[in-house]
């Protein structure tokens, strides 16, 4: 937070002990839930998830269509590719040694990746197969 330029309150810092405390992600609405108890407002929450995600303390996926938010410490920084399903929320590996090359192999200028994660939106085998196709003419 101090690179940000952002101060390192106690609400801060409970939000991040919050986090820290969680082995799954948890979406902002739990944590303002959490955070009433200690009279912690909504707003500093996500004005908190939001400065820790800048700062890659936390990492945020959308992984459905209600475009619900998870926050979770990136636990492992190594490549990661994967589909998520906008409907049900499923995912899975995306296994696509081409793209994974590409930006393994990328040259940046004044950059160099050390890993990265990408994820691909749209629906799965499943939900396609729900949703009523249109008649073609």
């Amino acid at each position: 937070m101090q690179a940000h330029k952002k101060r390192c309150t106690a609400e801060r810092l409970q939000i991040l002990r919050y986090c820290c405390d969680q082995t799954t992600p948890i979406t902002g609405p739990v944590l303002a839930e959490r955070a009433k108890k200690d009279r912690i407002c909504a707003a500093t929450v996500y004005a908190t998830l939001d400065l820790l995600v800048e700062a890659g303390i936390l990492q945020r996926v959308i992984y459905n269509s209600r475009q619900t938010a998870t926050y979770t410490l990136p636990a492992e920084r190594r490549t990661k590719m994967k589909f998520i399903c906008t409907q049900c929320g499923r995912r899975s590996d995306l296994k696509d040694r081409i793209i994974a090359d590409r930006l393994r192999t990328r040259s940046y200028e004044n950059f160099k990746p050390d890993y990265f994660t990408v994820y691909v939106y749209g629906k799965c085998k499943l939900c396609k197969r729900l949703i009523p196709q249109k008649n073609k003419r």
